[in-house]
């Protein structure tokens, strides 16, 4: 069955290295504000910073977690991304099976 229920987003964030990624990773997932997180390794970011043109290699993160922890995934992102402005980008998920959002929501609690 596809609930509509739209508790569950997608938190996106990118950072250097797989080792950053892992350890950010470990983290959101150990303080249960977030049930799962993606790591896609060598991804070509080419971006506008400080008026010129970077391009770097880049590892991007999909963060599954509930719409009530995002304050505080925000804050614990901000607080231990080694960007000095973190990509956050939040989408909310429209439908998703009811199973897994059984398990987000057993997975994100305290």
């Amino acid at each position: 069955m596809i609930s509509t229920d739209k508790q569950l987003h997608l938190l996106i964030t990118s950072v250097a290295d797989l080792d950053q990624a892992k350890t950010l990773a470990k983290l959101l997932v150990n303080s249960k504000l977030a049930a799962c997180v993606q790591c896609y390794p060598q991804v070509s970011s080419i971006y506008l910073w400080k008026g010129e043109i970077c391009e770097d290699q880049e590892v991007i993160l999909h963060i599954k977690c509930l719409k009530k922890h995002m304050p505080k995934l925000e804050k614990l992102i901000e607080n231990h991304h080694p960007y000095d402005t973190p990509e956050l980008i939040a989408l909310p998920i429209d439908q998703s099976s009811e199973p897994y959002l059984d398990w987000i929501k057993t997975s994100t609690q305290p």
